[in-house]
């Protein structure tokens, strides 16, 4: 290599020192191995939240106008308003307090388990089949 693209040894030693520097500052800790988890993580909860509005909101949809008396309201439009409301609402609200703390898992988790409580539902309402 010749010297003109040659690097002094000092300049390297300053621009090693700075890389931490730079890292600490962005709130990343353990350098580039976290750099893209929060845009990862970020994006998978969108997937989920995103899954959780198609599926209770579209029963909640599909339901409308399809109730002959108290009961079929009740079955076919309350129900999926009020746990798409109960699955989206609190997940969003945990992601948004706890999001600098190590819980912001338990969003994810309570919309998770809001999916599966559409198995057992589904089963029913579509008529066991």
């Amino acid at each position: 290599m010749s010297q003109r693209f040659r690097r002094k040894p000092q300049t390297l030693r300053s621009r090693r020192e700075q890389i931490p520097k730079l890292v600490s500052s962005c709130g990343h800790r353990d350098g580039d191995i976290h750099a893209r988890r929060g845009y990862e993580v970020t994006v998978g909860r969108y997937i989920l939240l995103g899954s959780g509005l198609l599926t209770w909101g579209g029963l909640a949809w599909m339901g409308m106008g399809r109730f002959d008396t108290g009961a079929h309201f009740t079955y076919y439009e309350a129900i999926p308003a009020i746990m798409l409301v109960a699955t989206t609402l609190p997940a969003v609200a945990l992601w948004t307090l706890l999001r600098r703390s190590n819980w912001s898992w338990l969003g994810s988790l309570w919309l998770s388990l809001g999916l599966i409580a559409l198995l057992p539902y589904l089963f029913f309402y579509t008529g066991g089949m």
